[in-house]
């Protein structure tokens, strides 16, 4: 008789981003948290979705869609908080089990924490501030490589809440 292979059952997470940027970064994160092989499988298995923008409702509803088409485990949303979100926003998504995940102002400022630079007040600031620094596509995964790291990662955590609620999902 053969041997039987013990069947591991890998999580799911459904991740939903504002933009191009955000889902550049959650694939980016992907890489590092959510290696797969038959033995080696850690981390969920993600399905990320670009909401392509259109404001926070827009974004939970792009959530809503997907989660409905498979039967996710858990499901995130990551935007920035620069438009106000609308009251009971927080609440609905939680009825909806979707988690948001605010990037305070923008998703260039958890980049600026990640490289250890004083995050500006201000959307505009925050992506001029990124694009001086890092001179990179940030809508393109592989340009996160060189100065996002794992190490970089683990360490901006810690004072970060944007990436320390992203990085523990992609962890689950």
């Amino acid at each position: 008789m053969g041997r039987r292979r013990k069947r591991v059952l890998r999580r799911t997470l459904l991740a939903v981003g504002e933009g191009h940027t955000e889902i550049a970064f959650l694939k980016h994160l992907r890489s590092i948290y959510c290696t797969g092989g038959n033995r080696s499988a850690r981390g969920p298995k993600v399905t990320i979705r670009n909401a392509h923008g259109k404001g926070p409702e827009h974004i939970l509803n792009t959530a809503l869609v997907h989660q409905k088409q498979a039967d996710y485990d858990s499901t995130i949303i990551l935007l920035d908080t620069d438009i106000p979100w609308p009251n009971n926003f927080k609440r609905d998504a939680k009825k909806c089990n979707v988690f948001v995940i605010g990037s305070q102002p923008c998703i260039e400022a958890v980049f600026l924490a990640i490289l250890n630079i004083k995050v500006p007040k201000s959307t505009k600031e925050c992506e001029r501030a990124a694009a001086n620094y890092l001179g990179y596509d940030l809508t393109e995964p592989a340009s996160y490589v060189s100065w996002c790291t794992k190490s970089k990662l683990e360490k901006a955590k810690q004072s970060n809440s944007t990436l320390r609620n992203l990085i523990q999902y992609y962890k689950q």
